[in-house]
């Protein structure tokens, strides 16, 4: 599968749990059962690194921590590809081997953050400019693939539609086993049973209140509802309802410690609908789960939100960030539920359009066969785009620098 005249390293320092290392993860095992090792930019004491030990993935490292010009040169070959995420300083530790790039842009506006400008110079400049410069360097190049097409909803800055190319995030596929597991006949007059999964962030905090807002209007005498949230940070998701819920009637169960077998299980014995972002939402439509999209807010969201269902986005979107202009298509979510109620043929329906949506759009399989094909056509080397970045000139390093050295200064203040 993989042409052997070069390795693909995935450049991720970020330590914490997240959709990121859960495709890096998925990649690979994918890449293990071809016999291959996948190769990892990777920070000590992360997540993914963790995990990776743990279920016995074959794999070889840099530490980021240890990046320096030697090291680089040691273990990477010029023909080499690095798949980054983000655009980070210390890729300037690449400029002697001068390999290839890979920007896989899994979030709206990190291909971007390599022209932030301080606030002082943007107040007389517009960056549009600079941002097209670099889109155009990219996509020019083949050295940029996106998730979905979240970046263009807006397209603020008029880039240019042509040549996009697109790698959906990968996830393994499932038989759809929900409706063989649950017998909806059965249900009678049970409380529907609703998860949320999201990590203790506020951009997936936020769009949970807004849930647990219209389930209270959902929820009488006649409509139970048993609300399951699924994440890390329990008391962050009670301090958020406490704040901005009131009055509410919903009883909620927070599940805290969970791997992803049993997150599985958990899903297909406790939940009829589940509401979700990103990976988490592939992870119970791939089992025919019936999923709703989520979008992502990092304020209290609006009374006019409306909510889709997951195959009915657009550009593989798994969830985008809220603005006045896509807070209004979709559906109600008490109309939606009240039209579920009892349907079962309608129930039916929905779970295959998700489980199918997932095998469509997102299969590992086809993901990783062109992850490969994009690797091999990328010509983009960091030395196309090291001059043309704000963060990898003197004055963006030096700026950098300072912010890390305030940042670690006040960490070590507050202890």
């Amino acid at each position: 599968m993989q042409n052997i005249l070069y390795k693909i390293w995935f450049v991720f320092p970020e330590k914490d749990l997240g959709g990121v290392p859960t495709l890096i993860i998925n990649l690979a095992l994918k890449f293990n059962e071809s016999q291959q090792s996948i190769y990892l930019i990777i920070s000590k004491d992360s997540y993914l690194l963790k995990k990776l030990n743990l279920i016995g993935a074959s794999f070889n490292y840099i530490y980021f921590e240890d990046l320096n010009y030697k090291n680089v040169r040691k273990s990477v070959s010029s023909n080499d590809v690095l798949v980054v995420f983000n655009w980070y300083l210390e890729l300037k530790y690449f400029q002697y081997v001068n390999p290839r790039i890979l920007f896989w842009n899994v979030f709206p506006d990190t291909f971007l953050r390599a022209n932030i400008i301080p606030n002082i110079i943007r107040r007389y400049y517009d960056s549009k400019i600079l941002v097209n410069k670099l889109f155009n360097i990219l996509i020019k190049a083949n050295g940029i693939v996106f998730m979905d097409g979240a970046p263009f909803f807006t397209n603020k800055y008029g880039l240019p539609l042509d040549n996009i190319s697109y790698l959906p995030i990968p996830v393994v596929n499932c038989e759809n086993v929900y409706l063989k597991k649950i017998n909806l006949d059965e249900k009678g007059n049970l409380p529907l049973r609703i998860t949320y999964i999201g990590r203790g962030v506020d951009w997936k905090i936020f769009p949970f209140i807004k849930v647990l807002e219209d389930l209270n209007l959902y929820q009488d005498d006649f409509s139970k509802v048993a609300l399951y949230v699924i994440t890390e940070n329990p008391d962050k998701y009670d301090q958020y309802v406490h704040k901005y819920v009131q009055n509410n009637n919903i009883n909620i169960q927070y599940i805290s410690e969970i791997n992803e077998d049993n997150l599985h299980l958990f899903l297909l014995n406790s939940s009829d609908i589940n509401i979700s972002m990103g990976t988490s939402a592939l992870e119970s439509a791939k089992l025919g789960i019936p999923t709703i999209l989520m979008d992502a807010s990092y304020n209290k969201i609006s009374d006019k939100y409306l909510y889709k269902w997951l195959f009915e986005t657009h550009q593989y979107c798994l969830g985008t960030i809220l603005n006045d202009d896509n807070i209004a298509h979709g559906f109600n979510l008490v109309v939606e539920l009240k039209r579920l109620q009892s349907n079962v043929e309608k129930i039916t329906e929905i779970s295959d359009l998700c489980y199918n949506y997932v095998v469509k759009n997102h299969d590992i399989n086809i993901i990783t066969l062109d992850l490969h094909r994009y690797a091999d056509k990328t010509t983009l080397r960091y030395n196309n785009i090291r001059n043309r970045m704000f963060i990898y000139t003197r004055m963006g390093i030096f700026i950098i620098r300072i912010v890390r050295f305030f940042k670690a200064l006040r960490l070590k203040l507050a202890i």
